[in-house]
């Protein structure tokens, strides 16, 4: 037994022992490489005045990457290739090392030309970038090594879109919010990144059932570096505008755009989807309790001892701007309140708070405002040339707790 023991113990010392050998090796290599690699650049480039320089620096060193050490390409064509320098300076009151770190296996960096700064002096970086990825997007980055205690790492970043033949900016046009009663425009743009002149042949829009209310006007415009400052390396771009004419139904707007060009694509055309939401010069807008599809507002059970109260706003806007909103009717008025606020201007539109209040006390009334059930009704008129009414439908239960 005591001779387990015994085997036990010495194992253990001799596993302790190892251990403390093999992390001073481990940590001591890193230490080592650490303190070696300080000024590897300069050695390499036989810099023994760097070298010296760091060896007696006093002061601390502090990087700063001028611009910014991120830079978007921009759309770039299959197979180009662009370079960025980004100028690194001191603005520490001592020597700054600068070394080469890794990067990612598809981007290329330039030798540093400096890498000593002292306070004050700068150096380039030089990134150079081959659009060769299958991806539509891409992103590198490469590391330089510092001896600024604050930031011993830069990691320059370069990032960008490839283009096969062509882009569409935006990716999709999103229109928001449309009056049916107004005209609006809106534009969109067709950069051509092949080598061949472009033509827009025709323009097509997918939906049917509002294609009436849609034309298209498209001309080549210049390719201007303030206007497009991403697509400069394209051969041409077209300005596409949307036309839209009064007349839309409510509701959303989902439909594309056909674009034909002179482009020979597999697909025979271009498809640039466009989105929207429809509304009247007037619109209801509530929360969770009111479905706009149907008016309908749902108050659901209320007691009686606490009331309740719901707010939906009445939105005014083109011909109905001006107009005065007022209670017509209200059914169940035994149980049923509803007061129309003084209206506040959003942008273009005029919007008029109406509150819906079941008060404490409030009979019980069962309006279930399903397929067998009678619906609650609340008739709003709004007061203008050509006046008209809104009609909400309410779903109420008021019920007495103390009779439960």
């Amino acid at each position: 037994m005591l001779r387990i023991v015994a085997t036990l113990l010495v194992a253990m010392f001799s596993g302790l022992v190892l251990g403390r050998i093999q992390s001073a090796v481990v940590n001591g290599g890193y230490e080592e490489r650490f303190r070696s690699t300080r000024a590897s650049d300069a050695e390499l480039k036989g810099d023994s005045q760097a070298v010296q320089l760091l060896s007696q620096a006093t002061g601390t060193p502090k990087v700063e990457v001028v611009g910014g050490a991120d830079y978007d390409f921009g759309v770039m064509q299959h197979g180009e290739t662009q370079s960025k320098e980004f100028v690194f300076r001191n603005v520490g009151d001592g020597p700054l090392s600068l070394n080469m770190g890794g990067s990612t296996c598809k981007c290329t960096v330039g030798e540093l030309d400096r890498t000593v700064l002292q306070p004050g002096e700068e150096t380039v970086v030089k990134l150079t970038w081959t659009a060769n990825t299958i991806l539509p997007d891409f992103g590198q980055t490469a590391t330089i090594i510092t001896n600024d205690p604050t930031k011993p790492e830069v990691k320059l970043t370069v990032h960008g879109r490839v283009a096969k033949t062509f882009v569409l900016s935006p990716s999709e046009l999103a229109l928001g919010t449309i009056s049916n009663s107004q005209p609006m425009t809106a534009k969109f743009y067709f950069f051509n990144y092949s080598q061949q002149p472009v033509k827009v042949q025709d323009i097509t829009w997918s939906d049917d059932a509002t294609r009436r209310f849609v034309d298209f006007n498209a001309q080549e415009v210049p390719l201007e570096a303030a206007q497009f400052p991403e697509h400069q390396q394209a051969t041409s771009v077209h300005e596409i505008v949307l036309n839209i004419k009064p007349g839309l139904p409510v509701g959303p707007l989902s439909a594309r755009v056909h674009l034909h060009t002179s482009m020979e694509l597999p697909s025979g055309s271009i498809d640039y989807r466009v989105s929207g939401n429809v509304i009247g010069d007037v619109s209801l807008i509530g929360g969770a309790s009111f479905d706009p599809s149907v008016n309908l507002l749902k108050l659901g059970t209320v007691d009686s001892q606490e009331g309740a109260e719901v707010t939906v706003f009445v939105s005014l806007s083109g011909a109905k701007k001006e107009a005065l909103l007022s209670v017509d009717s209200i059914v169940p008025d035994e149980a049923l309140d509803v007061v129309v606020e003084p209206p506040k201007e959003v942008g273009d539109r005029r919007v008029f708070p109406v509150k819906f209040i079941v008060p404490k006390g409030a009979p019980p009334v069962y309006y279930p405002a399903n397929s067998r059930g009678r619906y609650g009704k609340v008739i709003l008129n709004i007061e203008s040339d050509s006046p008209e009414q809104v009609v909400i439908f309410v779903r109420l239960n008021v019920r007495n707790s103390d009779q439960n």
